[in-house]
């Protein structure tokens, strides 16, 4: 139902130690078919704690995800809460470095979902990715080559190609 999921719950203790999460990278991956979530970074509800431990350096680029809301009501990227994070019990943020770039999202019905809440928030920088958007969208086609037999490249004269090549160019320069 859902492809990849970053989430971190509370420690035993409290302490924080066990809620150190830093330096992932998701790179490209094809989600293809899910019914609910093609990326979902999850804040526990109940479990998680505002105050202890850190979120930094998550990254996800270069992702595509074709049909990852075939139940209608989820998000095919979700960024659920992180934003809602303060400073933790050394006064550091708990969210910093948060990167979701050069990703493509697309659903034959033409409708993509992101939910993510970060648009004014200095942790985040979400750019330069094709479709991927604050709330529902409808969507230009990306022209994938064929689908249907599970080819998610990039037909020639896709409109994502650009946007796609100025994170590769980005990412290989860097």
């Amino acid at each position: 139902r859902a492809g990849i999921v970053l989430s971190r719950e509370e420690d035993d203790d409290d302490s924080g130690d066990g809620l150190v999460f830093e330096d992932i990278d998701i790179d490209n991956n094809t989600l293809a078919h899910l019914s609910r979530i093609g990326i979902h970074f999850q804040r526990h509800p109940s479990k998680d704690q505002q105050d202890i431990g850190h979120i930094r350096r998550i990254r996800a680029r270069l992702n595509t995800l074709y049909n990852t809301n075939t139940d209608g009501f989820y998000r095919d990227l979700n960024i659920d809460d992180w934003a809602t994070f303060g400073t933790n019990l050394a006064g550091q943020p708990i969210v910093d470095g948060i990167e979701l770039r050069g990703n493509i999202a697309w659903n034959p019905d033409g409708d993509m979902w992101m939910r993510a809440n970060v648009a004014d928030d200095a942790s985040f920088t979400v750019v330069d990715n094709f479709k991927v958007a604050d709330g529902q969208t409808k969507g230009i086609d990306p022209l994938l080559k064929d689908h249907l037999k599970g080819d998610f490249s990039l037909q020639t004269g896709s409109p994502a190609d650009p946007v796609i090549r100025k994170v590769r160019l980005l990412l290989t320069s860097a």
